[in-house]
């Protein structure tokens, strides 16, 4: 994640954080089935990705 993607999640509101959280975890919830069903090994990077940018929000939401 950039400086300006880390910086653009700070400006959002609480409300904003939850809904960015809420999409970013169903988004996980279908790359691991998709994963445990056998297929879309080339996606491990996006899930890595998302991963951290669930604590990232956590981290944000936490200091709020």
């Amino acid at each position: 994640m950039t400086k300006k993607a880390h910086a653009e999640l700070k400006k959002k509101t609480p409300e904003e954080l939850e809904k960015e959280l809420a999409r970013i975890r169903m988004e996980l919830l279908k790359l691991n089935a998709q994963v445990a069903t056998g297929g879309a090994a080339k996606e491990a990077g996006k899930i890595i990705q998302l991963k951290r940018k669930v604590a990232r929000i956590k981290t944000l939401r936490g200091s709020q």
